[in-house]
């Protein structure tokens, strides 16, 4: 699946387990509700992969979904 979001930042979550501590980046897209619709969020899965232009990232999640980014668009 693939998602656009308006907004987004790059979070840096930390999760901990008895044996050890591991830390993911994931992606925090937002998207604007209009009159109708409020305002929504997702957070992927865990960015597997990178793609950038001039225009905008593609990461590439563990899931398998697509968020493409506008460079505009990070917060």
């Amino acid at each position: 699946m693939e998602y656009s979001p308006d907004d987004w930042v790059i979070l840096k979550v930390s999760f901990a387990t008895r044996d050890r501590t591991f830390t993911q980046l994931r992606v925090l897209g937002g998207w604007r509700g209009g009159y109708l619709s409020g305002d929504a969020w997702r957070i992927n899965s865990g960015i597997q992969a990178i793609h950038a232009d001039d225009i905008e990232y593609r990461f590439l999640g563990q899931s398998g979904s697509v968020y493409l980014c506008h460079r505009g668009g990070y917060r």
